[in-house]
């Protein structure tokens, strides 16, 4: 299977619990399609006063296709899905 990065840009910041939640949505949506894997997610964290607000996540898939991840992230906002490929700076050689 291939990898996909999801893009979710948030019309207005949400609570890091918000964000939270959202991932595990994400999570249970893949499980229940039965055809992608959510492997994880990172959130763009900005600071106002002394809560944490989240207005961004990027959520790492793997996938036969975009249209599998479009149909698993549902109705969540989405700005794009891109294909993907996983560089572990410690394995490469050239």
């Amino acid at each position: 299977m291939e990898k996909f990065i999801s893009v979710h840009i948030f019309p207005s910041p949400l609570t890091q619990r918000e964000g939270f939640e959202l991932t595990i949505q994400g999570r249970e949506q893949a499980k229940a399609s039965g055809k992608v894997k959510f492997l994880e997610a990172w959130v763009q964290v900005i600071t106002r006063t002394s809560e944490r607000r989240v207005n961004k996540a990027y959520c790492l898939w793997e996938a036969p296709d975009i249209e599998s991840v479009m149909e698993a992230i549902g109705k969540a906002p989405v700005e794009g899905v891109y294909p993907v490929v996983v560089v572990e700076p410690e394995k490469v050689t050239l």
